[in-house]
């Protein structure tokens, strides 16, 4: 998988930020048409009509509005990458067209996951577009152009039409294809579902199939993204689409029937009630309307015994998302019940800007604090597999550069209660036994693989930089005495190649 960094570097494009513009125009005759790119890109077909498709809502309406969303389509050329794209739609009312309105969407398509910065970009740009036209685009692609080469740990200022877009991304070349800066994400987008957040949080915490139907892509956009933010510091790192449509080349494959264990890991968030028929052997399925869910409405969620929706989605037809109540339907274990101060604390809020920002901090900071409790137990573990500064130190071989163990989960699992001295989530009424099957689940997720991974690169730099403070606390000469030209040409070419030199 790659990160975001050798995401930067292996662009094609000749602007490895933004690959082009596009603009998407609603045909009455051909339906979503990809009128025009900026520059010319050459796509496949496949991802042709997934820009045209994903770049409209899948929705009928006859509301004259902007808007904005997000989506991901997979790299014909490269299927384990994906690009992502910006969307500004705008409908309008237009006596000349026969469907009575406009219907156009301009579209940002990057082979980058920054969601906040290329939001408030398309955001800029959609309006003016709409003023300027194509020549507008032009002019912020060459600006984009000339932005600096993508490094980790930096802090860019971004010019634009005029406008400066501050960013900082830290350590994104250890997470790849993840959103930058979740942290901004407004959670208040879960408000309706309350009772079912800590049953959402280890669905994805395990990387558990789900699909959320929403209203709109808007919507759609900020619930997947939430639920990615609601098992920060840990990463997801299966497929996520904030906007999926039954034209996307992928449909097939995830609409085909499967056992359970072989759906993909994946948070598809979708707007036609018709995902509940076409995914109806998926085992998870969210329900976001503006109407709330009923109270304790996950513990209705586990009385279902089949796998997957077969045999519930006829309830549904005929009838459109805004009719639906907010559910979770799922037949995925529940290990822990609901906080009911938490609950207390999002439920007593309205809608007003400053409630919204509220509920926001309310689910953020309770679900930050389950998470990095449930992290202590691996992490205490973890650290028993790395050799610290004081062992290289006083057990230093010149030719042997330390490394991590592997980690162990039958071990790990086996040492659970004397790793963990206390129980986990104290505050929260959990068996042990329940705890354990947690952990067993989550280290079977590519989640697990994702955070290990992370880890053990950070651990590697760690014991270079003690490596080379061994090397420093020895007499090299006396060691460079006994050796021949071909180890001595070897010792310096394992230096030259470490991360920290």
């Amino acid at each position: 998988m790659a990160s975001l960094v050798q995401l930067f570097k292996n662009a094609c494009s000749p602007n490895p930020w933004v690959t082009c513009f596009c603009v998407v125009n609603f045909d009455l005759e051909y339906g979503p048409n990809l009128e025009e790119t900026f520059p010319e890109t050459n796509f496949s077909e496949e991802e042709k009509t997934n820009i045209s498709f994903l770049s409209l809502p899948d929705s009928n309406s006859t509301i004259e509005s902007d808007t904005a969303f997000c989506f991901r389509f997979r790299n014909t050329s490269s299927p384990n990458n994906f690009y992502y794209g910006f969307s500004f739609f705008r409908q309008q009312r237009d006596s000349t067209n026969l469907r009575g309105f406009m219907q156009k969407s301009i579209v940002l398509i990057s082979p980058l996951p920054l969601f906040s910065v290329f939001r408030k970009i398309i955001l800029q740009l959609g309006p003016l577009y709409f003023l300027h036209g194509i020549e507008l685009l032009e002019t912020a692609f060459r600006n984009i152009a000339t932005w600096p080469q993508l490094k980790d740990t930096e802090y860019f200022e971004l010019p634009v039409l005029g406008s400066v877009i501050e960013v900082n991304l830290p350590k994104l070349s250890l997470i790849p294809n993840n959103p930058d800066n979740l942290s901004r994400v407004n959670l208040a987008c879960l408000r309706n579902i309350p009772y079912d957040l800590w049953h959402l949080w280890e669905i994805v915490l395990t990387a558990k199939p789900l699909v959320v139907l929403c209203n709109s892509p808007v919507i759609s956009t900020e619930v997947i993204l939430s639920l990615l933010a609601l098992i920060q510091p840990i990463n997801f790192a299966g497929d996520y689409r904030t906007y999926f449509t039954i034209n996307d080349s992928d449909f097939k494959d995830y609409s085909e029937y499967c056992e359970e264990e072989d759906l993909p890991h994946a948070l598809i968030g979708v707007t036609n009630p018709f995902f509940l028929k076409a995914f109806e052997h998926w085992p998870n399925f969210l329900i976001v309307s503006t109407q709330p869910a009923k109270p304790q409405s996950s513990v209705f969620s586990r009385s279902f015994s089949n796998f997957g929706l077969k045999n519930r989605s006829n309830q549904f037809n005929n009838i459109s998302v805004k009719e639906m109540r907010s559910e979770l339907r799922t037949n995925c274990k529940n290990t822990f019940d609901i906080d009911k101060q938490v609950i207390k604390n999002i439920t007593s809020f309205n809608d007003a800007p400053s409630d919204l920002q509220a509920i926001d901090i309310a689910i953020r900071e309770h679900f930050i604090h389950i998470t990095c409790e449930f992290l202590i137990p691996i992490e205490t573990y973890f650290a028993t597999l790395v050799p610290n500064e004081s062992y290289i130190l006083s057990n230093f071989q010149i030719d042997q550069l330390p490394t991590v163990r592997a980690f162990d989960q039958e071990e790990f699992i086996a040492n659970y209660f004397s790793i963990s001295r206390f129980s986990f989530l104290t505050d929260i009424n959990m068996k042990k036994s329940k705890q354990v099957d947690l952990y067993k689940r989550f280290l079977l997720s590519p989640n697990f693989d994702l955070w290990l991974n992370v880890k053990c690169n950070e651990a590697k730099i760690q014991i270079e930089i003690n490596y080379l403070k061994g090397l420093n606390n020895i007499k090299i000469e006396n060691y460079l005495k006994e050796k021949q030209t071909v180890d001595i040409l070897d010792l310096y070419l394992k230096i030259h190649q470490l991360n920290v030199c």
